[in-house]
């Protein structure tokens, strides 16, 4: 998987699609702000299955931002 087609997909309108990308995109997040910002965003999405995954997902990320996210 790339970064767009990840970034893409967490936009999606099915949130199965969201959440799967979100567990997708877990090896890219540590290395990629972009990933990161679109994970961040799904923390408010109003599917709970979508939040709760983004949740462990942005766990993986390495950056400070991280933090915000989950705030």
């Amino acid at each position: 998987l790339d970064v767009d087609t990840v970034n893409a997909a967490m936009k999606d309108g099915h949130a199965g699609v969201r959440e799967h990308a979100a567990r997708a995109a877990e090896p890219l997040v540590a290395e990629d702000a972009a990933v990161l910002t679109a994970m961040a965003a799904l923390a408010n999405d109003p599917e709970p299955r979508v939040r709760y995954q983004a949740a462990f997902s942005i766990g993986y990320a390495t950056a400070p931002a991280r933090t915000e996210a989950l705030a």
